[in-house]
């Protein structure tokens, strides 16, 4: 089956429509929507066990850096105005980014930064 590349695009914004951070963008929330969470239940999932080392791993270092940028009080990481500024530019491109019918379909044009 063959979708082409504009059946494709549609299937991504369909998709992307529906995406949350929160669930699909959470490593231990997507594993637990999935039902593959149980260690006992599925002892041997290899992506499992090797992706929970990865995020955790990572959760760890990226808490360190924002705790010594931000320091601890959980506002203050609201506060500052370029992540603010930042928040702001993103967030309608969040749900533009994928365009099909554009100038003549480049990467810079279907997907724009």
């Amino acid at each position: 089956m063959y979708i082409g590349r504009v059946g494709m695009f549609n299937i991504i914004r369909k998709e992307w429509s529906i995406w949350n951070i929160k669930e699909q963008g959470n490593l231990v929330a997507d594993l637990k929507m999935r039902g593959v969470d149980d260690v006992e239940a599925l002892p041997a999932y290899h992506y499992r066990d090797d992706a929970l080392l990865l995020w955790n791993a990572m959760q760890k270092y990226i808490a360190i850096v924002v705790n010594s940028v931000y320091g601890n009080p959980i506002n203050d990481r609201w506060i500052d105005k370029l992540v603010s500024k930042w928040h702001v530019l993103i967030l309608p491109l969040a749900y533009t980014a994928i365009a099909v019918d554009t100038c003549c379909h480049c990467y810079r044009c279907v997907m724009p930064l």
